[in-house]
């Protein structure tokens, strides 16, 4: 992740602050004249790294759209009941085999694997 410089940081933060329509060739002229280093960013490597950053910061949240899914709220909470299950049941095939100590017992988990698919299969049933 590329260095951010503090000074030039709040300098974005309080000129978009008082001119939230400031744009990027103001601001990086200002950071210019706060550190001379600047000089060696593109106006784009600027703008991704400091006003880009303090709009990202101050813009609501977005509300994270449920994707494909689609139906009655009940047939939803069923189907991530059942996600969930299943979810569980191959966690537990999973930490079983990872804490097998040596291939005697991971041979002893893999030889039980029905009892697992058991698990997921009544969990996909539910």
């Amino acid at each position: 992740m590329a260095k951010v410089n503090q000074k030039v940081m709040s300098m974005v933060e309080d000129e978009l602050a008082k001119k939230p329509d400031l744009s990027t060739a103001e601001l990086f002229e200002k950071a210019k004249a706060v550190d001379k280093s600047m000089a060696k960013l593109t106006k784009r490597q600027f703008n991704a790294r400091y006003p880009l950053q303090v709009k990202r910061k101050r813009a609501p949240a977005r509300k994270r759209s449920g994707g494909r899914r689609r139906g009655s709220g009940r047939k939803l909470a069923a189907a991530d009941a059942r996600r969930i299950a299943v979810r569980d049941a191959l966690m537990r095939f999973a930490m079983d085999i990872t804490s097998a100590e040596g291939k005697a017992d991971v041979v002893g988990v893999i030889a039980g694997l029905d009892r697992y698919v058991d698990d997921v299969v009544k969990a996909a049933g539910k």
